[in-house]
């Protein structure tokens, strides 16, 4: 069933992106000084507050962003 799946998204990543999508999206870590310190989630804040330098540091600027999809589980 996984090489299935993988068949399948290889297949949707040749589809060509139609224009009406964003070229930017509102979310990565310039974003995320909106929304530390809002009280949505205080434990996950907290945690990622203490985690931000790490982040900073370990993702490099300049990669290319687009929408992902993280709903696919063996």
């Amino acid at each position: 069933m996984l090489q299935q799946m993988g068949m399948a998204i290889a297949r949707l990543h040749q589809i060509p992106v139609p224009d009406f999508l964003p070229h930017r999206f509102s979310y990565g870590l310039d974003k995320l000084p909106r929304v530390l310190h809002e009280s949505i989630d205080p434990e996950f804040e907290s945690a990622l507050v203490q985690r931000i330098d790490a982040l900073e540091a370990a993702i490099p600027p300049g990669l290319p962003e687009g929408l992902v999809h993280g709903d696919l589980f063996f």
